[in-house]
């Protein structure tokens, strides 16, 4: 998918299993934030996570019994100040692969908007799949974007991870953005890019 193997962080939202198998195809570490695990777990795939880690208030019982029995590494971190997905990604730390995240980017506006939140923070290196969309943190400088397996060249929105100003050009698209009309929050966005 991104021509190298990469850690896979699934997260507690409904998971499409056909999304998840394929995803699961070049992951070389699994982690599942918290109530992620229930969601591998009624894929009925048989992925086993490398570890479970969060502070454990949605995880069933029952996938928790399941994983123990595995051998899977069980991580209860009581922090309420972080996501389990900080959490996931913090457990990350040092590791220099790119990292797919899995679910999070549907269901509640407040959820998407947090996690939103993260991948900025921590300058993700890799992106996020749902069911509907794939997300990609482009930092500055110039990016040339190849398409996964995952990706049609539908269109594409380009939003500004904060609320500043991002000067943004494009090459390719039906409709090009140029310096001289900056993405401002608030003013103007690119929500429906389509490719030239």
């Amino acid at each position: 998918m991104l021509n190298q193997k990469y850690i896979l962080i699934i997260l507690n939202t409904q998971a499409n299993t056909i999304l998840l198998q394929q995803v699961l195809q070049d992951a070389f570490h699994v982690i599942c934030a918290d109530g992620g695990a229930n969601q591998l777990y009624d894929s009925n795939i048989g992925t086993i996570p490398q570890m479970i880690i969060g502070d454990l208030d949605s995880i069933r019982p029952d996938v928790v019994v399941h994983y123990r029995n595995l051998g899977v590494q069980i991580v209860q971190v009581e922090d309420q100040d972080h996501t389990d997905l900080e959490k996931a990604l913090n457990s990350c730390y040092g590791k220099k692969s790119p990292i797919i995240i899995f679910g999070g980017f549907q269901g509640r506006l407040d959820h998407t908007i947090m996690n939103l939140s993260t991948l900025s923070q921590y300058q993700l290196n890799g992106m996020a799949i749902s069911d509907q969309s794939i997300i990609r943190l482009i930092k500055k400088g110039r990016t040339v974007i190849t398409l996964t397996t995952f990706e049609t060249p539908k269109g594409c929105g380009i939003i500004p991870a904060s609320f500043g100003t991002a000067a943004v050009m494009t090459e390719g698209f039906k409709w090009e953005l140029t310096k001289d009309k900056p993405l401002v929050f608030g003013k103007f966005l690119s929500s429906y890019h389509r490719h030239g």
